[in-house]
């Protein structure tokens, strides 16, 4: 009975400790945590409700306007003069634009991620449709339905509700923007962990307090309105024990305060570093056994030089292979390649391959127990396609059979 009492506590324990996040009160009306690499969902809640984004929305608006930038090899250093009335419209914030104004396009792109400027977002607009005659926003929901955003809708570059209507999206939509953004182009980060940004002799603090409160905390973006609330987009890159680093994305939408969002992000990405974690499986130097013939001594021993690392949950299951070259020497030196050895989480499918070095110098059996062995695989291989095909070939040997008999 005493040992029954004490599994039950013990598994109280865990799962006490696996949702000790999750069964406490939040202040957002939806929430998502994802590992950066393999997009794998490490906390939800109401990941799919659709919100609306506030500032968020300017993730999307970078996002078009640097593709635009690549695909027409444009200087960020470019100069731009401003012909749209900035300064006519009331509702558009930020750092005092003016029609007619002269600024680079670097410092509309910075005082977007940085500040959260809305009259940068709107330039920034005005700048691409005039260059390409296209609608902006329509770029931006077609971004978005390209990479997997299907909940999301633009109906501006800023964020800021018109009327009755606003940008909408999902945590999950805006974790997967996130995770596609910094793929594509990681640079961003160098922006988006500013905590000031220079222009015009005036220094702007950064809208994103997380980077206040957590020093492992390089983005992304916030985001408040009085429809939205207050949201962010955190991103951290973590690595301890000398072990590959993780970055995790949280995404928290409808906060009721600026300061609660900063907490609520910063708590997640802490729960995603107890949960999910870089687990060491192979030290440098670690040697494997490669069965083959065909070398004296019938077996490759060869080494990994750098640490093998892969992130996993405590119950994740990880495979092990250890694959060799489908072409060797006959004499194989010191140090040479001579394969690789994979580690695969099978929950995930998040894989790491390291590749494998002599320990020291092989050399192949004798000529003729080469061919012997040549001979004698052809053979088990054939046998080995008769045995897969048996049924296949099953009707055929019974006829033979049948016409010999007869």
């Amino acid at each position: 009975m005493k040992k029954k009492i004490l599994v039950m506590f013990m598994a109280f324990i865990v799962c006490f400790n696996t949702f000790a996040y999750g069964g406490e009160k939040k202040d957002y009306k939806a929430a998502v945590l994802i590992d950066y690499k393999t997009g794998r969902i490490l906390y939800e809640n109401k990941k799919d409700e659709i919100l609306p984004q506030a500032s968020i929305t300017k993730l999307m608006t970078y996002f078009v306007i640097r593709d635009f930038i690549e695909e027409n090899k444009i200087d960020m250093d470019e100069e731009i003069v401003l012909n749209c009335n900035l300064d006519k419209n009331e509702y558009i914030d930020g750092i005092g634009l003016k029609g007619n104004e002269t600024i680079k396009l670097k410092d509309l792109i910075y005082t977007l991620l940085i500040v959260s400027a809305n009259d940068s977002a709107m330039a920034l607009q005005h700048y691409y449709e005039m260059k390409t005659g296209l609608s902006f926003i329509d770029e931006m929901n077609k971004k978005a339905k390209e990479i997997g955003m299907n909940k999301t809708k633009y109906i501006n570059a800023t964020g800021l509700t018109e009327g009755n209507t606003y940008n909408v999206t999902t945590a999950y939509d805006t974790a997967i923007l996130a995770e596609t953004l910094i793929k594509k182009y990681p640079d961003v980060l160098n922006i988006t962990s500013q905590k000031t940004y220079k222009y015009n002799d005036t220094e702007y603090e950064s809208t994103n307090g997380l980077l206040k409160i957590n020093s492992n905390a390089d983005g992304l973006k916030t985001g408040h309105t009085s429809a939205a609330g207050y949201c962010l987009v955190g991103t951290e890159n973590i690595s301890k024990n000398n072990v590959m680093p993780i970055r995790y994305i949280s995404v928290v939408l409808g906060c009721s305060t600026e300061k609660s969002r900063e907490t609520e992000s910063n708590n997640i990405l802490k729960y995603g570093e107890e949960i999910y974690k870089n687990k060491m499986y192979y030290k440098k130097g670690t040697a494997f056994n490669i069965k083959n013939k065909y070398y004296k001594g019938g077996v490759l021993e060869g080494k990994v030089t750098n640490d093998l690392s892969i992130p996993m949950m405590e119950s994740d299951k990880i495979e092990t292979a250890v694959i060799q070259n489908k072409k060797l020497p006959r004499k194989i030196m010191k140090d040479e390649k001579i394969g690789k050895v994979v580690i695969k989480n099978a929950v995930d499918g998040n894989q790491i391959e390291e590749d494998l070095y002599a320990v020291k110098d092989y050399k192949s059996v004798p000529f003729f127990k080469r061919i012997f062995y040549h001979i004698s695989d052809f053979i088990s291989s054939m046998m080995g396609k008769i045995a897969i095909n048996d049924i296949k070939y099953k009707n055929y040997f019974a006829i033979i059979h049948e016409n010999i008999l007869t």
